[in-house]
């Protein structure tokens, strides 16, 4: 995507009324004209100017102070393990651990000077190789400072679709989410769950982003050279019809039904919805 292609994306978004864009994929922080974007995103008055990256680039401390000068409000860091074995494999980049970390510390630095605090956010993506220890780096990112961190089941396309026998079936993995899902609420750390069901989010529904967020973000996918909103692609099954759910939750990509089904889906009742938006007022309220 060219810079008057990426600058039209973003008019045709902020004509629309969008409030959120994200700037993302394959990796914004590699392109020359990511601080023009992101300055021309502030010049149409997008309220939040998200920009997410492996934080590789952010090992040099200038980088981090003009990404805020320019007019981001929030960054987000791809980051899927608290061990160098775990997301060095993931990234297949040997060392990508210690400069995403390294990264991490500059940006939450460049946060607080430029008043900013709170802005700097983690992201993973559940795996094979990572979802077991999801409790396990919940408290890393603590430590780290992360304010909010995000879990996100996987679309399996492209890569994801390549070794989608690694990925854990949506009943194994929200075993593991649910754990995560505790340990953030002992560390009075934010958290959320995006891409899940709501049907499968029992102990966690207070922490799923569908009971959370709206769909007025729009995503900027640079290697996609398309904008896309919040739930494209996403289809609801006949298990779905039933489920009293169905108003706020999108169901699930249609390349992860293909290789999963419907399976471990189940209808919630009124009565299950109900006592689930009580978790989640209690969750807002703590």
């Amino acid at each position: 995507m060219t810079t008057a292609e990426a600058k039209k994306a973003i008019s045709a978004a902020a004509d629309y009324g969008v409030e959120r864009i994200s700037l993302t994929g394959g990796e914004p922080t590699i392109r020359k004209d990511l601080f023009e974007l992101v300055a021309f995103c502030k010049s149409l008055n997008v309220g939040m100017i998200q920009v997410q990256t492996n934080a590789r680039m952010l090992s040099l401390k200038p980088f981090c102070s003009r990404l805020f000068s320019s007019g981001a409000t929030e960054i987000f860091v791809s980051l899927h393990s608290h061990t160098p074995e775990v997301q060095d494999a993931i990234t297949r980049v040997k060392g990508s651990f210690h400069q995403t970390v390294a990264g991490v510390k500059n940006i939450m630095e460049a946060s607080r000077r430029a008043g900013r605090e709170d802005s700097v956010f983690a992201n993973l993506v559940v795996s094979g190789h990572n979802f077991a220890q999801l409790p396990e780096t919940v408290r890393f990112f603590h430590g780290l400072g992360f304010p909010l961190m995000e879990i996100e089941y996987p679309r399996l396309m492209g890569n994801a679709w390549r070794f989608r026998k690694l990925i854990p079936p949506r009943p194994q993995a929200a075993v593991k989410m649910r754990e995560a899902a505790e340990t953030a609420r002992s560390l009075g750390m934010g958290l959320f769950i995006d891409d899940f069901p709501v049907c499968l989010s029992e102990g966690f529904y207070d922490f799923n982003a569908y009971t959370k967020l709206g769909n007025d973000q729009v995503e900027l996918n640079f290697s996609g050279g398309a904008v896309k909103g919040k739930g494209s692609g996403k289809m609801h099954g006949a298990v779905c019809a039933r489920c009293s759910a169905r108003g706020i939750c999108e169901g699930d990509w249609e390349e992860n039904i293909r290789f999963f089904r419907w399976d471990g889906f189940r209808p919630l009742s009124k009565t299950a919805l109900s006592s689930a938006m009580e978790e989640v007022h209690r969750g807002h309220e703590t």
